[in-house]
C-alpha cells in the first residue's frame, strides 16, 4: 500500500473474508494513522485510524488513538465516545490504557461542566507511543465506532432458541393428545355404563391408561421445558437484562377426567 502524500484524500479499502489480511492492511493505516497524529494533522489521522476499525473493528488501541485525533481537534463528544468505548473493555492488557482514557474522560467532563470556552488539549504524548495495532477482546464490536453493547433483551435471547420452540411444540401436541383420548375415554365410559358391553370395558381400561400416559408425558415434557425457561431467565437477569415474561402450568383432574393449563407471557 502506497501511503498519500500530505494533504492526499485517504480511502479506506473495504474489508475481505480473509481476517488475516484485514490485519495486515490494518497495521499499515496504523502506521499512516499514527504518522499523521505525529504531524499533527488530526484531519488524515481520525480518518487513518477509522480505516482500521473498519478493517478490524475491535482494535483497542486505534479505538484509543482516534480519541485522541477528536480530542486534539476540540471534539469532546466524538473523543469521549471513543474513549469510554476503550474503558468498557474487559481485558488486564489494556488496563494502562483504560486508565489513561479514564483521566481524560474526567478532564473532558469537568471542562464541559465549567463551560470551559479554551479548546482540549492534546493529549499527553507519552500515551501516544502505546503498542500500534492491537488484537481485541471485545469480538462484538462492530462498524466503524461502535458502543459498548447494550444487552438483549432476555425474551429475544430465549425465544430464539431451537429447544424454546421445540419443547413448546411438543408440549402441545402431547396435551392435544391427551385431551382426545380423555374425550374418547368419556365416550367409552358412557356407552359401558348404558349397553354394559364387555368389549367396551376392555376398550374403556386401555383409553384410561392411554390417558394417563399422555398426561404424564406432557407434564414431564412441561416440567423439563419450564425448567429451562427459568434457567434461561435467571441467566438473563444476572447479566442484568430485563424480562417480563412469565409461564406456568396447572394441571387438574377430577372424576370426570383430566385437563391442563399451559400459559406463557413473552
Amino acid at each position: 500500500m502506497a501511503f498519500p502524500a500530505w494533504g492526499q484524500d485517504i480511502v479506506c479499502p473495504k474489508p475481505v473474508e480473509n481476517a488475516d489480511k484485514n490485519k495486515e492492511e490494518g497495521r499499515r493505516y496504523f502506521q499512516l494513522g499514527d504518522t499523521y497524529f505525529n504531524l499533527k494533522n488530526y484531519d488524515l489521522s481520525i480518518k487513518a485510524f477509522s480505516c482500521v476499525l473498519t478493517l478490524v473493528p475491535y482494535s483497542v488501541v486505534a479505538r484509543y488513538k482516534l480519541a485522541q485525533s477528536y480530542d486534539a481537534l476540540g471534539q469532546t463528544a466524538q473523543a469521549l465516545e471513543h474513549y469510554r468505548w476503550v474503558m468498557a473493555i474487559q481485558a488486564e492488557e489494556y488496563r494502562e490504557l483504560q486508565q489513561q482514557a479514564q483521566k481524560r474522560v474526567n478532564e473532558l467532563s469537568a471542562s464541559t461542566s465549567a463551560n470551559a470556552a479554551t479548546p482540549t488539549t492534546v493529549p499527553d504524548t507519552a500515551s501516544q507511543n502505546a503498542s500500534p495495532y492491537a488484537g481485541a477482546h471485545d469480538a462484538n464490536a462492530t462498524g466503524a465506532a461502535p458502543q459498548p453493547q447494550t444487552p438483549v433483551p432476555a425474551s429475544l435471547a430465549v425465544t430464539s432458541r431451537w429447544w424454546f420452540w421445540a419443547g413448546a411444540g411438543a408440549t402441545v401436541v402431547l396435551a392435544g393428545m391427551t385431551t382426545y383420548m380423555g374425550l374418547q375415554t368419556l365416550q367409552t365410559r358412557d356407552r359401558w355404563e348404558s349397553e354394559w358391553n364387555p368389549a367396551d370395558r376392555d376398550e374403556l381400561k386401555t383409553s384410561r391408561m392411554l390417558t394417563d400416559v399422555l398426561l404424564a408425558a406432557t407434564l414431564a415434557t412441561a416440567a423439563v421445558w419450564g425448567v429451562q425457561v427459568w434457567k434461561a431467565q435467571g441467566s438473563a437477569q444476572v447479566q442484568g437484562q430485563v424480562d417480563a415474561r412469565a409461564w406456568h402450568f396447572s394441571p387438574a383432574c377430577a372424576s370426570g377426567g383430566c385437563a391442563l393449563t399451559l400459559t406463557v407471557h413473552f
